[in-house]
């Protein structure tokens, strides 16, 4: 996690929010786009994937899956 995303998980957290454990799961088992895993690809290392209204943004770096930051889906 970035510093931002582990802000920002932290803040969504102190909400009573709970999809990060879950997200993780799904991430480390395969974070290639799917739409059942909600994954989308931007381009080569760059990743979106959808949890319930929120969103996170991640690349991934040979075996390494870096989240920089989370962003909510919803206008």
């Amino acid at each position: 996690l970035s510093d931002r995303a582990q802000t920002e998980l932290l803040w969504i957290s102190e909400k009573g929010i709970t999809f990060f454990e879950r997200a993780k799961e799904i991430l480390e088992y395969d974070p290639s786009p799917h739409r059942t895993r909600r994954i989308v690809k931007y381009d080569d290392t760059f990743f979106r994937m959808g949890c319930g209204g929120w969103r996170l943004f991640f690349t991934v770096r040979s075996t390494e899956i870096v989240i920089h930051r989370v962003g909510i889906g919803y206008k």
